[in-house]
């Protein structure tokens, strides 16, 4: 069994989420998701949506111009995830 990659680099917030959530959803316990972005908020809204989900982020690999986060799905507890409640995607006026 390998591990699933899902490239999201180019797509803003919350598209990233959306297809991270989809990915997840559509995968059996214990298997594991290599998530690739470039956008810098992405990455730790990833790593929100992975622990409300209830899997885990293995680790996370950073180079200078973009990210690669580990998952691995877990299903042990049951979450209920609403993404319109994360606000971290939405932009902020100053």
């Amino acid at each position: 069994m390998g591990i699933e990659v899902l490239d999201v680099r180019g797509k803003i917030c919350p598209v990233p989420l959306l297809l991270t959530k989809r990915k997840l959803e559509s995968m059996r316990n214990s298997e594991e998701l290599e998530v690739i972005g470039d956008y810098p908020q992405t990455r730790d809204n990833i790593q929100r949506l992975v622990q409300r989900m209830g899997s885990e982020t293995l680790k996370i690999e950073e180079s200078d111009d973009e990210f690669r986060i580990f998952i691995r799905k877990n299903a042990l507890k049951v979450h209920r995830v609403v993404l319109e409640e994360d606000s971290s995607c939405t932009p902020r006026k100053h």
